[in-house]
């Protein structure tokens, strides 16, 4: 088999597992996989351009309103307006937001123990440098 058949094979594999986890476990939540990196976010940075959420994770501006939309609506997240730029909203986790901080991130740390199970340590600090660099190379390409 060729590598360009491994490797696409591998990480589809590899994602395709992963969001069948998280669904999984963030479904007593209301919530899918497709939230989490906007609520991760959101916590590092509260108070967040709605639009610097999608430069951060490279994803299309009308993805994160539809995800943002849903994490208001399920009461994770709160909006104002920014009183900078009233085109954009500034994101806020609600206290329910944060009281579920401590439970996503077990439920993604547990992926990663899964993920590793049989790496050594130094292998797994290979693995994610290689995937760093090469998520670097893919947006590179526009």
């Amino acid at each position: 088999m060729s590598e360009t058949k491994i490797i696409g094979r591998s990480l589809s594999c590899i994602f395709r597992h992963m969001r069948i986890f998280l669904d999984k476990n963030f479904e007593q939540y209301n919530l899918n996989d497709s939230h989490m990196p906007i609520l991760i976010i959101t916590s590092e940075h509260e108070g967040i351009q709605q639009n610097e959420i999608s430069k951060i994770l490279n994803i299309h501006r009308a993805n994160v309103t539809r995800a943002v939309k849903k994490l208001e609506e399920e009461g994770y997240i709160f909006r104002k307006i920014d009183e900078e730029d009233h085109r954009n909203y500034r994101l806020y986790l609600t206290e329910k937001a944060k009281n579920r901080l401590p439970k996503i991130h077990s439920i993604f740390n547990e992926w990663v123990e899964i993920l590793f199970s049989d790496f050594s340590e130094e292998e797994e600090n290979q693995f994610i440098d290689f995937l760093k660099r090469a998520s670097q190379n893919a947006i590179s390409i526009k």
